[in-house]
């Protein structure tokens, strides 16, 4: 008996930040990509980040927003059948409770809100706003990634207890909109040791009825990651130059050509253990590596490594959002060179 094929590699594809997907060039690689091999989904985070000027607060401490920046986006993607995949996060700085705690070249701000209601309202208009924009079945048919890879200090500078806290007040936010919204978390790299996290969080969910609608996973294939990812490497890493004393100390890519899969099957029986078997599951960031200046990145080597993985994984999950689709990402500083090892599937210039 045959087996229908569903090809889920094709649901999904990623840039950086939502900013990004205002630029001409970006916007020129998306049309790019839909004329050739059409996906369905675009995740990106930052929707929130000061770039796309969503929220203000005036003289009087009073909440301002402005979509005008988000219209322009949604309208673009929607216009070549793309619906946007919006990881919520990061933190504006007028509503972060620590404006001292960023990552990246331009930066996002981590902290968690100085108030969770202010968020709640902040997230509710949002997607408010969208409905009347565009109707609620379409919103509907979108998919909300709850804030990224909270087992890293650098990206969540707060305690898990009060990531479960915000989780449980967004989805319920989202929820009291619609119950047919989706959201998703917690969105963490699935080669780090971090089962203990895992355990809390989906105990948490079943305790307070906030079981996500979806799991997103990221998956980037070095051994010591768990070494690398802290507030010091990764400021060091995302600085401008020299790279090569970095790369080193980085690892380069994993010798194991079987890494994913063998990630992916554990974390499918991490998951039935749990009881959520039913979820779907998507890689919403996966890459060789993670590294912005690994030269492999420009050659041939990359095309296999992507269509090695696809095959050994074929519909196993949701969706592979490859990260990303350019490399103009403003997570580092930008290279003068053409080919200067830029995570992108597409390089500068097209």
């Amino acid at each position: 008996v045959g087996t229908t094929v569903k090809h889920t590699w094709k649901s999904l594809i990623t840039i950086g930040k939502a900013k990004e997907g205002l630029h001409a060039d970006v916007q020129q690689h998306l049309k790019y990509v839909q004329r050739r091999s059409p996906f369905q989904y675009l995740r990106f985070h930052g929707i929130f980040d000061d770039g796309m000027m969503v929220y203000h607060e005036d003289e009087a401490g009073q909440s301002r927003y402005n979509f005008r920046y988000v219209d322009q986006l949604f309208d673009f993607l929607l216009s070549i059948g793309l619906k946007p995949f919006i990881e919520l996060g990061f933190m504006p700085s007028a509503l972060a409770s620590d404006p001292d705690q960023t990552v990246f070249y331009r930066a996002s701000y981590t902290s968690p809100p100085k108030s969770v209601d202010r968020w709640c309202e902040l997230v509710e208009r949002l997607i408010r706003h969208c409905m009347n924009r565009y109707g609620a079945a379409e919103v509907e048919s979108w998919k909300f990634e709850f804030w990224n890879e909270p087992e890293f200090h650098i990206f969540w500078p707060a305690s898990q207890d009060e990531y479960r806290a915000l989780y449980l007040r967004t989805y319920q936010t989202v929820k009291r909109i619609s119950q047919s919204l989706q959201i998703g978390a917690p969105g963490r790299i699935i080669t780090v040791d971090s089962v203990s996290i895992v355990k809390d969080f989906f105990e948490f969910c079943r305790h307070h009825a906030c079981q996500p609608d979806f799991i997103p996973l990221h998956f980037y294939p070095h051994e010591r990651i768990e070494d690398m990812v802290n507030a010091e490497f990764i400021g060091q890493m995302l600085d401008t130059d020299p790279y090569y004393q970095l790369l080193e100390e980085f690892g380069g890519i994993s010798p194991n050509p079987d890494f994913l899969k063998e990630r992916l099957n554990a974390e499918l029986e991490l998951l039935a253990a749990y009881g959520l078997s039913c979820c779907e599951i998507y890689l919403t960031e996966w890459n060789s590596t993670a590294y912005h200046r690994e030269l492999t990145n420009d050659t041939v080597y990359k095309a296999a490594y992507i269509v090695k993985n696809l095959l050994d994984n074929l519909d196993v999950i949701h969706g592979f959002g490859y990260w990303v689709l350019s490399d103009n990402i403003e997570e580092t500083f930008p290279s003068r060179e053409l080919f200067h090892g830029g995570l992108g599937l597409i390089a500068q210039y097209g």
